[in-house]
């Protein structure tokens, strides 16, 4: 028997995520506040009325910081006795008590408005990442508001942990699973970059996202999903993101994809799109081997002031986009563009520019196999380790590290660099 659920929403695009509402955990600081210790661990979410209850009440001039214990996607859901025609209060979202102190910024995503709550009724607001909220009622306030709770509304994809990682090390037990849970927290209807600022789909920062995705959780459609996102709004000649080394990622992202999940008939929906991007690519060398990624020209923030230090990683990171595409084409069985890949290899193997200290263009040489792992470490990834590193490419001057035997050495690096986040009382990096 065919079923007529949904006729009603038959244009409709389902959300793939769920929701659960969060009870604050402590009360940070309040002013003007009766009864906010009634808010802590409160699961009161519907309006309701009996002439007994006794309520929170944010007074004139007062204000009200909770944290929710925990970095989330969402906002909140105050829930509210009779207050005749509702009143109007400030709510700021932040991931520090700071940042709710200030003037949060409200690029992408509003972090400080003024918002009118009903009386006698249950208010949602919020799409943000955030773990403290600060509520304040304006000193001219006519009314006081009551508030019967106040939850978090965490909303986010229910996935099983299909992967784990257990050591003898408690602090690398706790980071890895702040790792998976930062990741996770980004997979919303695409995989963002982060969950408060960008919430974009990025394609640098896809990819080591990707990794994470591959290790920690089973087969998950919001990763072709993401990939096909890019794609689909970057017609060639255009480049991903306005970024030209972003393509590149997407070519990295594919094969590793495949790899990984060896799903043929998707990588053949790629094969028109893939093909024409490793033809265009491959005619950014220049005759003595080097990269001439055209554009803005970016590896990572922190090397974005010196131009050798962003051409030595590129022309690793071109190095190793045009080894997967060569082995892309080989699984396609298209052996011309493979050849085109292979020629292009031979060509940027001659040219390995100095990485002029700096660690992620280093690293894209190390991972790539453009340059000796060991040689690399013992010049540049070793040297002041903690010095010069990023999240963006903090993964790859691990795995270059790793490729070169130095695995206590990357160890440390994780503990002290990643650890010292959690110090700082992070519960998501």
């Amino acid at each position: 028997m065919a079923s007529n659920r949904h006729l009603t929403y038959q244009d409709s695009v389902q959300d793939d995520r769920c929701r659960r509402y969060l009870p604050a955990r402590r009360v940070v600081a309040s002013q003007a506040a009766e009864g906010v210790e009634k808010l802590i661990g409160s699961s009161e979410r519907q309006a309701f009325f009996n002439g007994i209850s006794k309520n929170c009440v944010l007074k004139p001039g007062g204000w009200i910081m909770l944290d929710f214990g925990i970095e989330l996607n969402g906002g909140i859901r105050l829930t509210t006795a009779p207050c005749d025609g509702g009143v109007n209060i400030r709510i700021r979202f932040g991931e520090s008590v700071s940042e709710i102190c200030g003037q949060p910024s409200n690029d992408h995503t509003i972090h400080d408005g003024i918002y009118h709550v009903a009386g006698m009724g249950m208010t949602e607001t919020g799409n943000t990442g955030f773990r403290f909220v600060r509520l304040d009622l304006p000193q001219d306030a006519e009314k006081s508001l009551p508030l019967i709770g106040i939850q978090a509304v965490a909303i986010y994809r229910d996935l099983e942990y299909a992967g784990n990682f257990k050591c003898s090390d408690k602090r690398l037990n706790q980071i890895w699973q702040t790792a998976a849970y930062t990741v996770h927290l980004n997979m919303q209807d695409y995989i963002y970059d982060g969950i408060k600022r960008d919430r974009l789909v990025w394609m640098g920062d896809l990819h080591p996202e990707i990794k994470v995705i591959l290790s920690v959780f089973d087969d998950n459609k919001i990763v072709p999903d993401s990939l096909d996102f890019l794609r689909d709004r970057t017609a060639l000649p255009l480049v991903m993101n306005d970024i030209s080394s972003y393509s590149c990622w997407w070519i990295i992202a594919q094969h590793d994809w495949y790899w990984h999940r060896g799903d043929l008939t998707y990588l053949r929906q790629q094969k028109d799109y893939l093909l024409a991007l490793l033809k265009q690519y491959s005619e950014y060398i220049a005759t003595d081997g080097a990269e001439q990624l055209p554009g803005r020209r970016f590896l990572d923030w922190p090397s974005q002031a010196s131009p050798e230090a962003t051409h030595a990683g590129l022309q690793g990171l071109m190095f190793w986009t045009m080894n997967c595409g060569e082995k892309l084409c080989r699984y396609l069985s298209e052996p011309a563009t493979a050849e085109i890949c292979r020629i292009a290899v031979s060509r940027l193997r001659q040219h390995c520019p100095d990485a002029a200290g700096y660690k992620q263009a280093a690293a894209m040489q190390a991972v790539s196999g453009l340059a000796d792992a060991a040689q690399i470490n013992i010049d540049v990834l070793a040297v002041k380790p903690l010095e010069g590193l990023s999240t963006f490419l903090g993964y790859y001057t691990l795995q270059a590290r790793a490729m070169a035997g130095d695995h206590a050495g990357a160890l440390e690096v994780i503990r002290r660099y990643w650890g010292a986040m959690l110090d700082f009382g992070a519960t998501t990096f």
